[in-house]
């Protein structure tokens, strides 16, 4: 599968902040390595420890939980999005459908959304979904903490409360949203995104049968 990526618009804003990798290369299983859904990801160079370990709201008043505990143990994808974000949006119906299809299936893979950067409440997120028929598509919503653990986890080096302002955080990452995560169970980071990915015909990454194989074979790792 051949895929086109915003990429270089991405980087470029993440450019002031990279450094070099922190963390040794998650070791793929061989058949997860060749597969062709694999050829969208970048290779994380840091662990996704710390976002796994900051909280998130499920719902809205209810207690905070970890990110691992929201996981499950289960493998899968987590789609950091926010409502004011165009390329988030237009992945969200593929998204759901995916998560959707994969439950269907009794796969133990997930889609999951984390609401991210954003002033909206998880009401006025999960009524956004529901108006891009993407309301089948979980999603929580990152705390402070977790925001910060994402900054990291993809190379933004400033801690976003350090910023004078906080709409600079969002002039930096208006270019670099979505933030994708793959993980496995145990909450390795296998691969990561940045940016809205689709192939060549501009069908949605998530659409497409070979990532479907590829989240069901997670699924059964």
């Amino acid at each position: 599968m051949s895929c086109t990526r915003r990429t270089l618009i991405a980087a470029a804003a993440a450019a002031p902040f990279a450094t070099q990798a922190h963390a040794q290369r998650p070791v793929l299983p061989d058949w997860l390595r060749a597969h062709s859904a694999m050829s969208a990801w970048d290779a994380p160079t840091r662990t996704a420890e710390r976002l796994l370990a900051a909280r998130l709201e499920p719902e809205p008043g209810a207690g905070r939980v970890t990110v691992r505990e929201w996981l499950g143990g289960r493998p899968g994808v987590l789609a950091v999005w926010a409502t004011w974000c165009p390329p988030c949006l237009a992945e969200k119906w593929a998204e759901a459908d995916l998560s959707a299809r994969l439950r269907a299936a009794g796969s133990r893979a997930q889609i999951k959304g984390l609401l991210a950067f954003d002033r909206a409440t998880l009401e006025q997120a999960r009524a956004r979904l529901q108006s891009l028929r993407a309301d089948e598509l979980e999603t929580a919503r990152a705390t402070d903490a977790a925001e910060n653990a994402l900054l990291w986890t993809f190379g933004f080096e400033r801690d976003r409360r350090s910023m004078h302002r906080t709409s600079d955080v969002y002039a930096q990452l208006s270019t670099a949203l979505p933030f994708t995560l793959l993980l496995d169970a145990n909450g390795t980071l296998l691969g990561t995104m940045v940016g809205r990915v689709t192939g060549d015909d501009g069908e949605a990454y998530w659409s497409h049968p070979s990532v479907f194989d590829m989240m069901q074979r997670l699924g059964e790792a």
